[in-house]
């Protein structure tokens, strides 16, 4: 997906919701003209032995 130049706030929502159960910070400026990956790994509900979202 191509997107304009800027900073932008990534929102992560639950399959089948539209209310973000995070939120991240993502200043693109500088990457004007380049590629980036977004990835996204862990739990929303973690038991004790598993990562959090982060």
């Amino acid at each position: 997906m191509q997107v304009p130049v800027g900073d932008y706030t990534i929102d992560i929502a639950a399959h089948g919701s539209t209310t973000p159960v995070a939120s991240f910070s993502a200043p693109l400026t500088g990457l004007g003209g380049g590629a980036g990956v977004v990835f996204a790994s862990g739990f929303l509900s973690p038991a004790r032995t598993d990562s959090a979202l982060r």
